[in-house]
């Protein structure tokens, strides 16, 4: 393994060196052969330059507006613009002349061997070419002196001068020295930039024990006896502000920094331009849209803060109407809260109406299309939402129930535990949360047992009945009853408890007897010690609980009274037989 791997190593080594040895070879050669294409194209341009100015026509003057759509093209080095091109050739645009501008000059920046002394000028009357040993960097015409506003041969000098100005700069800051000095200055930059983050961090510790200084000299925002804004809900406003602006300067830091990175070093110049460019664009564009949305969005702030303290007021206004600290007639402090909820629903939707037409994106069509989307989706979708809402709506304006409340509907009976505009929750005898959904409310029955001792100062009524025979003397029957009703806990004695026959049947009466109680919490333990009570009363006295239908064959049977309330002397009958005569 050793022995493979030092193999490897010398195969490695020795590529490299052949690399290095053949490089500069094949380098100069190219070069060589580069200067043979670079004199063969500099004589062929120059050959097609000077027929073109033979075979151009009379250059015909241009019109203000063909002047006014021209764009300048610039050309560029390092990041630079060292001038620019305002109008094209007879084949190529002025960005295109530009562009190819820009390539030649920087190869030639790149190019060592090109000495600044072979830079020239090639006068062709009409033409003037820059070169640089035999490369053509441009060639300018009338057209672009015309459109320059001076002469030719002033215009080439200047061009001329500007160019190996700017190819000296290039080649100096590309040099050991100068690489060096760039990387000295991006350490200290760098040094300063961590200094200035950890000042930026250190200061919020300093800054949150000011801010909680603050809760001395601070005050709630109050209106009278309203508090619109507590203390630490400003405090943590300003701690919010705090942290968005540290944000702020953060980003601006690393920002300034980037871009200064970038550009300190050549190699890495053009993407700092780039880099910075955009968001001075950007950030124009934003300071420029947002100086023309001041007056929208004065609007739009205050509609808002109108919207606010409306529903301020309107929450006020209510509670006091919920604690009965106002009242109306016929305004009932149950409708208080729900009430509130529509107004503020409806201020909100007419605070949207208005701040709608002056929002940034208002008629774009992907507004449209989000505004569409949701109308599509309320209509088709919403359909059950919008019933449970109506019955909602409907059984609170209906005083159907409140919280607390002992209802029964047609399939459960229990509390009101919670009661919302879309659906009702109820918690039954047995410990259950059933929810109902508003709709289901609305179309059935509710009987509630709070209301009639909650509007109209009532005890609650309960009742129960019992079938007993004709045999049975109902006199007896009406005080077993009462005395069953008296002896049972909770039971009012007044209203005092009575007794009706409801019904006279074929072999029996039904006798339903009512009280009165004013605990509806423990109205079922109330009805269970009622019908205990109701079998130890008529045991006492001898009645039989029970609907005589086979008294037809009763002799002989054993008694159904417990034996605890028979006689001592008590001996089960036998058959009886009366032989017919």
């Amino acid at each position: 393994m050793t022995k493979k791997y030092w193999q490897a190593l010398f195969t490695f080594a020795l590529v490299v060196i052949l690399i290095l040895i053949f490089s500069p070879l094949a380098s100069s050669q190219g070069e060589i052969m580069g200067e043979s294409n670079v004199k063969e194209t500099t004589k062929i341009s120059i050959a097609q330059a000077r027929s073109e100015i033979q075979e151009k026509p009379e250059a015909t003057p241009k019109s203000s507006e063909e002047t006014s759509i021209q764009q300048d093209a610039p050309v560029v080095l390092d990041g630079k613009t060292l001038f620019t091109i305002k109008v094209g050739g007879m084949k190529t645009s002025a960005q295109e002349r530009a562009e190819i501008v820009t390539e030649e000059i920087q190869r030639i920046a790149k190019d060592s061997s090109i000495s600044l002394d072979s830079f020239a000028l090639e006068d062709f009357k009409e033409v003037i070419i820059i070169t640089a040993q035999d490369n053509i960097i441009l060639g300018l015409t009338n057209d672009d002196a015309s459109a320059a506003n001076q002469p030719l041969d002033e215009m080439a000098n200047q061009y001329l001068g500007v160019i190996k100005n700017a190819i000296i700069e290039y080649r100096k800051e590309r040099t050991h020295e100068n690489l060096g000095t760039d990387i000295l200055l991006s350490v200290v930059w760098t040094i300063v930039m961590v200094i200035l983050i950890f000042l930026l961090f250190k200061l919020e510790s300093k800054t949150q024990n000011r801010i909680e200084a603050l809760r001395r000299i601070i005050r709630p925002l109050r209106i009278g006896r309203l508090e619109l804004f507590s203390l630490e809900n400003e405090i943590k406003l300003i701690y919010s502000l705090f942290r968005f602006i540290r944000l702020i300067i953060l980003l601006a830091l690393l920002y300034t920094y980037f871009s200064f990175i970038f550009r300190i070093f050549p190699e890495t110049r053009d993407f700092g331009v780039k880099f910075r460019r955009p968001f001075y664009d950007s950030l124009n564009w934003v300071a420029t849209g947002f100086i023309n949305f001041l007056p929208n969005l004065f609007i739009i702030i205050l509609t808002i803060v109108i919207t606010h303290y409306l529903i301020r007021f309107c929450g006020l206004f209510f509670r006091a109407i919920d604690t009965e600290i106002i009242s109306f007639p016929g305004f009932d402090s149950d409708w208080a809260k729900p009430t509130n909820k529509i107004v503020v629903f409806l201020i909100i939707a007419g605070a949207l109406a208005v701040v709608f037409p002056y929002l940034p994106m208002y008629n774009s069509p992907a507004f449209r299309g989000i505004s569409v989307l949701i109308g599509a989706l309320i209509t088709f979708g919403g359909a059950s939402t919008v019933a449970n809402l109506v019955g909602g709506t409907v059984i609170i304006y209906t005083r159907a129930y409140r919280l607390g409340d002992l209802i029964k509907t047609e399939n459960h009976f229990g509390f009101v535990h919670e009661k919302t505009i879309l659906s009702t929750r109820i918690r039954t005898l047995t410990g259950e949360i059933v929810t109902i959904p508003n709709a289901n409310l609305m179309s059935t029955s509710i009987i509630n047992y709070n209301a009639i001792q909650r509007e109209l100062k009532l005890p609650l009524m309960i009742h129960t009945r019992i079938t007993l025979g004709y045999d049975v003397p109902w006199r007896k029957v009406y005080q077993t009853l009462s005395d069953a009703a008296n002896a049972t806990e909770n039971i009012l004695e007044d209203p005092a408890p009575y007794v009706l026959q409801t019904s006279l049947d074929d072999f029996y009466i039904t006798y339903e007897l009512r009280a009165y109680i004013n605990l509806l919490e423990k109205r079922t333990l109330t009805l269970s010690k009622l019908h205990e009570n109701i079998q130890d009363k008529c045991n006492e006295v001898g009645i039989e609980i029970m609907s005589p239908h086979y008294s037809a064959i009763r002799d002989g049977n054993q008694n159904t009274i417990p034996e605890d309330y028979l006689p001592e002397d008590y001996n089960i009958p036998g058959f009886r037989v009366h032989p017919r005569s």
